[in-house]
């Protein structure tokens, strides 16, 4: 036998809005995904970056790291596991989320000369992250727009200290930096250490 079954939505503002078809202008609907998106980029429980990388393994110890990085320590960080679990992974984690977040619009990474191209290779390859480097600087451009006008910089250490760059990587401020190998900046009297200090936001060992 068959059962005839009868639904009474309870009376609300929608409803009886729904019933008289009305509904908010398209700016209402805006505003209210304005704030859904503040909610999510104000929360770091999940990474929205995430489902955008597919070139990586993504193991959950590294993710937590970026997590802490971003959500307890302020961007602020220095990553020290040990050799071989993925140090240049949690970094390239924490500079997408902040990408992705629209949180970070210029970046500096600091890298021995030998690890620039690699830098690169990786960011782009696994992060999607275009960048230019110091290799491929072009030496009849003003050293003074090459430190300006590009956004996403990876650059050797050395070149990036010496008397004719240090000027101009110091006097602009960056949003975020990474210092590959940063056991070497423990002098604080170097000019390694000098550079660092006046721009750090992120440092990666």
């Amino acid at each position: 036998m068959e059962k005839n079954y009868t639904f009474k939505f309870n009376s609300s503002t929608a409803s009886e809005a729904l019933k008289a078809g009305k509904y908010d202008p398209i700016n209402f609907y805006e505003a209210r995904l304005d704030l859904f998106s503040l909610s999510v980029m104000a929360d770091y429980d999940q990474l929205i970056c995430l489902p955008t990388l597919t070139a990586i393994d993504k193991y959950w110890y590294q993710i937590e790291t970026a997590r802490k990085v971003l959500r307890q320590l302020g961007g602020r960080a220095l990553l020290a596991d040990e050799v071989g679990l993925g140090k240049t992974i949690e970094a390239g984690l924490i500079i997408a989320e902040y990408l992705a977040r629209g949180m970070v619009q210029s970046m500096l990474v600091l890298t021995p000369s030998s690890l620039v191209s690699q830098w690169q290779s990786e960011l782009s390859d696994k992060f999607n992250i275009s960048t230019i480097t110091t290799d491929n600087r072009d030496p009849q451009q003003p050293i003074d727009y090459f430190w300006t006008d590009n956004p996403r910089i990876i650059a050797s250490l050395n070149m990036a200290k010496s008397a004719k760059h240090y000027p101009h990587v110091t006097s602009r401020t960056w949003d975020l930096v990474v210092v590959d190998e940063a056991h070497h900046l423990k002098n604080r009297t170097t000019l390694n250490w000098k550079l660092v200090n006046a721009r750090s936001q992120l440092k990666s060992c």
